[in-house]
């Protein structure tokens, strides 16, 4: 019979989170901010501990392997090894800056549905702090806020499992996007790839020009 000390030990998972997102909107320091509580110093993340209800609703002790990716083209040869074994996607966008979050399903549900068919997403809205910033949209036509409804009509077309807006600067929102990225990696179902022909196209013909640059 097992003691209580190897059951714990049974009940132990590792599951490999993957998070993308343009560059230099904030996914490290979300990343740092659930490792350590705040902001990021200049170093790579590890892995967050947590536990989280399996598909029979025990509790399990979950170790999240963290890989935070670039958006450049520099690393388009290295797009089908990053989701590798990946258990859940966490895909990000600022919620301050429209032209991104516009992006986000053009850029990377083809990509996704190409390189990790079948994948958990969790779809993350960044920077949530920002919204004290009452002065943003006087600032530049271009610069509003991204609204709780748009981010949840964004989730159901890319079919995310969950949507959460968080702030690395304040905490608020952390801790429930990796709870819910371990949920998902322990007992989500599949998600169901619905072919988009025109984002796909335009996503392949991206990938040869970003193959062709990266020639140079």
């Amino acid at each position: 019979m097992a003691t209580n000390e190897e059951s714990k030990l049974e009940n132990k998972i590792t599951k490999k989170l993957v998070l993308v997102g343009p560059d230099a909107i904030g996914k490290t320091a979300l990343l740092q901010a659930a490792l350590q509580g705040q902001l990021p110093p200049k170093q790579s993340p590890g892995s967050y501990n947590c536990t989280a209800p399996n598909e029979n609703g025990i509790e399990t002790q979950v170790t999240i392997e963290l890989w935070d990716t670039s958006g450049a083209f520099e690393w388009v040869r290295l797009e089908p090894l990053k989701y590798t074994q990946a258990s859940v996607i966490v895909v990000a966008y600022p919620i301050d800056w429209p032209h991104y979050f516009e992006l986000t399903e053009e850029r990377w549900l083809p990509e996704l549905d190409h390189c990790a068919p079948g994948v958990l997403i969790i779809l993350v809205g960044l920077r949530k702090d920002r919204r004290d910033d009452a002065d943003l949209d006087e600032l530049s036509p271009t610069k509003r806020f991204i609204s709780k409804k748009e981010g949840d009509e964004l989730a159901r077309r890319i079919r995310a499992v969950a949507f959460i807006e968080c702030s690395s600067v304040t905490g608020e929102g952390v801790e429930e996007v990796f709870k819910a990225a371990a949920r998902a990696a322990l007992c989500g179902p599949k998600r169901k790839i619905v072919k988009h022909k025109k984002l796909r196209a335009r996503w392949r013909l991206r990938q040869c020009v970003l193959r062709i640059l990266d020639q140079f």
